[in-house]
């Protein structure tokens, strides 16, 4: 039977049959660990955008991506409901996208209210690398246009909220750019499995066969 892979997840803990991507900030680099079923994401959130000179951070940034552990750059990204001005994160997240094309590893990406900000900032930088919004929760109309850009999508626990809009959203998305994940949630990542494939009307091992798929090839493992 194929693994559930947890595409970004802020848990220490490593259920049977998972494969996880953790997401680490970057003072949190010593907890990486040689562990078979998990790798790392390793990225500076928005959140804490305004707590550090970038000149210190990104020196981290790109010494972690020599660790074969970590496969991603993230989670970064631009946030509306936070007091940072948005030029400022946008200046940032172009450098983790910088990077992210020079390393070739793709970038998970937070986006609170910011889809059309993170699309142009992409159009801009003109990278050829994957890029992942973790959590999704938006519109139709947001998913067809991250979707035009070549953007994955990754679902959490909001599937589980009976909500109609995002079900129908999920049904939609390609299978090849689907994602699933937990965030930090305490949310067992089975769950959100099964609740996928009975969105999409599959067998619960054709949506691992899936998922598993669209990780091999996003991130070349």
């Amino acid at each position: 039977m194929p693994a559930y892979y947890d595409i970004h997840t802020h848990s220490s803990n490593l259920p049977e049959n998972v494969v996880q991507i953790r997401s680490l900030f970057p003072h949190q680099l010593p907890l990486i660990e040689q562990h078979s079923g998990v790798w790392y994401s390793v990225g500076w959130h928005p959140w804490h955008f305004d707590e550090n000179n970038p000149d210190a951070v990104f020196p981290i940034l790109e010494q972690a991506l020599q660790n074969e552990q970590v496969i991603a750059l993230g989670e970064t990204g631009l946030d509306r409901n936070i007091a940072t001005p948005m030029d400022h994160q946008q200046n940032i997240l172009i450098r983790h996208l910088d990077l992210a094309n020079t390393s070739g590893k793709p970038v998970i990406i937070h986006a609170v209210r910011s889809y059309p900000d993170i699309i142009q900032v992409y159009k801009n930088a003109k990278v050829a690398i994957p890029l992942i919004i973790h959590g999704f929760r938006g519109n139709q109309q947001s998913a067809e246009q991250l979707l035009d850009h070549g953007f994955y999508l990754s679902f959490g626990a909001a599937l589980l909220e009976n909500n109609d809009v995002l079900e129908q959203v999920f049904r939609n998305i390609p299978s090849e750019k689907l994602f699933l994940e937990t965030d930090d949630s305490k949310i067992d990542i089975s769950q959100i499995y099964e609740k996928a494939a009975s969105l999409r009307n599959l067998k619960l091992e054709q949506m691992m066969e899936i998922i598993e798929s669209n990780f091999k090839t996003c991130f070349a493992k």
